[in-house]
């Protein structure tokens, strides 16, 4: 229950901040990329999140807007990637450390020249959004 509330309080402070009913028009993640090359990892990061909750980084291939809501993992996301449904978008799940600081790497296939759209949000802030920056990125030959 002790998060439930630190997430709460924390989705009424951006609203509070922000001065709007709903803050899934603003960014409150900041998501880095590593370079992008086929046959390699690369690195995630995400920062700003609520300690002990979990960030969810998804991608596609146009920008756009894909609300998404799943209740098996409490998120609500309004993502600024078109298309974003299902587990074949995810890139990775990280777990929020006390810093709000989550990272992970993600294999990248072999389709250099492929030009991608990436996105985090935080789970757990329903029924706002939580996301991050949008970080476009082509693949690079590995």
């Amino acid at each position: 229950m002790q998060n439930w509330t630190r997430i709460m309080t924390l989705a009424a402070l951006l609203v509070a901040m922000l001065g709007v009913g709903n803050a899934s028009a603003q960014d409150c993640l900041t998501l880095t990329v590593s370079d992008l090359v086929e046959g390699e990892y690369a690195y995630f990061e995400v920062e700003g999140a609520e300690p002990d909750s979990f960030v969810i980084a998804v991608w596609g291939l146009k920008e756009g807007v894909s609300n998404v809501e799943n209740d098996y993992i409490d998120l609500c996301a309004s993502f600024g990637i078109a298309n974003v449904k299902g587990k074949a978008r995810v890139l990775g799940l990280g777990l929020v450390d006390d810093d709000g600081y989550a990272d992970f790497y993600r294999f990248i296939p072999n389709y250099a020249g492929a030009n991608i759209f990436m996105q985090a949000a935080q789970t757990g802030t329903c029924p706002d959004s939580c996301v991050s920056n949008v970080v476009e990125s082509t693949i690079q030959e590995g």
